[in-house]
């Protein structure tokens, strides 16, 4: 493991007032900002303004979405000033017995 597994990770990304889903996930693949996952069955889980939206695995071409991907990112889950997005690895195949390590961006 890592020596920066607990420490915050956070990233600022700059989009447009109707940016949405599919949006924030090409930026996150572009932007090279998540550790690549070599094993099988591992996941992240994104959650925007606190609502789950996607999971996806070793790459982000596809996504498995719980809300549409075109939805807003201005109109997921409850909103501040700003919109906030939260990346959660969970490192096989989600069960009760894994933990999870959190990114926000």
């Amino acid at each position: 493991m890592g020596d920066d597994m607990d420490a915050p990770h956070e990233k600022k990304l700059q989009f447009s007032a109707d940016a949405n889903l599919a949006d924030l996930l090409k930026a996150l693949a572009d932007s090279s900002y998540l550790p690549t996952i070599s094993g099988s069955g591992e996941i992240w889980e994104l959650k925007v303004n606190g609502a789950i939206t996607c999971r996806v695995g070793k790459t982000m071409d596809n996504p498995t979405f719980f809300i549409p991907a075109n939805s807003k990112l201005c109109d997921i889950g409850e909103p501040e000033e700003s919109v906030k997005a939260r990346l959660s690895y969970f490192p096989s195949s989600r069960n009760s017995s894994n933990k999870s390590h959190h990114t926000d961006t």
